[in-house]
């Protein structure tokens, strides 16, 4: 087995002080002593002959091992959506929130009779303030700004406290609106423009 650099460095410092010792701080005065000297000087010799230099480890590993352990894998290509479907994906998701709220509306504002919060801006009427708030900076389309006037002008209407204060009917009289909104977004009422490609297609396969 092959010893490390740093006992090659060892074994030359252990020779290098057993020569000084012997021969320059005062020769041996018996031939024996010399020649065992000089056996082991041989010995060490040998062994340090035998040590593979310094850079030799990294000369062994395959050339093959270090192309591989350089070598980076491929970036990925990254493709990022166009401002037209950027622009489609964010009308869909306006249309949604609207036609959610025209669906609160038409219960008049109530689950099981007793007025909810879902119209509220914690819910559908914030993700519809917020969509038609970020595709106002894609395109000026003065319907978005409409959208917004409607969500503040009513929002205070929508929580569960002024709803129990009004009749059912009063929310059901504003599903028109929204449903206008809805078909300005989209350019029809079909609730089939709501789906991407993928769930069109998934529903035409049913």
């Amino acid at each position: 087995m092959a010893l490390s650099l740093a006992m090659t460095d060892l074994l030359i410092s252990v020779g290098t002080e057993l020569f000084s010792t012997l021969f320059l701080q005062g020769r041996p005065t018996s031939n024996p002593e010399i020649n065992r000297l000089e056996t082991q000087l041989k010995e060490l010799n040998g062994i340090i002959e035998a040590l593979p230099q310094r850079g030799q480890e990294e000369e062994s590993v395959p050339a093959q091992a270090k192309l591989s352990s350089t070598i980076q894998a491929p970036t990925p290509t990254l493709i990022l959506p166009s401002t037209a479907e950027t622009l489609l994906e964010l009308k869909r998701r306006l249309a949604k929130e609207l036609y959610r709220i025209e669906l609160d509306l038409q219960g008049g504002a109530r689950i099981a009779g007793k007025p909810c919060d879902c119209l509220s801006r914690g819910k559908h009427l914030g993700g519809v303030e917020a969509t038609a708030e970020e595709l106002m900076s894609y395109e000026a389309n003065p319907v978005y700004g409409r959208v917004v006037e409607w969500v503040s002008r009513h929002a205070a209407e929508f929580e569960p406290t002024e709803i129990a204060r009004r009749e059912p009917d009063y929310y059901r009289g504003l599903t028109p609106e929204v449903r206008a909104f809805r078909k300005e977004v989209m350019g029809t009422e079909k609730l089939v423009a709501l789906l991407n490609k993928v769930d069109r297609a998934k529903m035409m396969a049913r």
